[in-house]
């Protein structure tokens, strides 16, 4: 996988103490939804900020210790193969045109999107199961 940069304990608490009131620290830490609530209402009405304090520890674990979700794009191709019609040699006979051909391969490409995660080190593909 990719380098996921890590969230700040202490950057989030900075961004929390000077800005909290209109939601940077949420915003910092990949919560926009709550951030623009916190926008819009001054931290809902300072109450929301002063709980803040208690809730960045935990916000700033779950940003720290998510799995990581990528999009992994799988291709398949098939080939369907088509007969061609066999002119028949009749003796005598006067030569007719032969039907053109079908296309001998027609490639079907298949995209799938997986998520993937990391466990023990390894990259699984599929939804986490929780």
């Amino acid at each position: 996988g990719g380098y996921v940069p890590r969230k700040s304990m202490f950057l989030s608490y900075v961004l929390w103490f000077f800005f909290g009131w209109i939601g940077v620290h949420r915003f910092y830490l990949e919560r926009p939804v709550t951030g623009i609530v916190w926008f819009l209402t001054l931290g809902i009405c300072g109450v929301g900020w002063i709980i803040d304090l208690c809730l960045i520890p935990g916000m700033v674990a779950y940003c720290n210790n998510r799995p990581q979700q990528h999009t992994v794009i799988t291709t398949t191709t098939t080939t369907t193969t088509y007969a061609q019609p066999v002119p028949q040699v009749v003796p005598h006979a006067v030569p007719q045109a032969v039907p053109q051909a079908v296309p001998q391969a027609v490639p079907q490409v298949i995209v799938a999107a997986h998520p993937v995660r990391q466990v023990e080190g390894k990259h699984v593909v599929g939804k986490p199961v929780y």
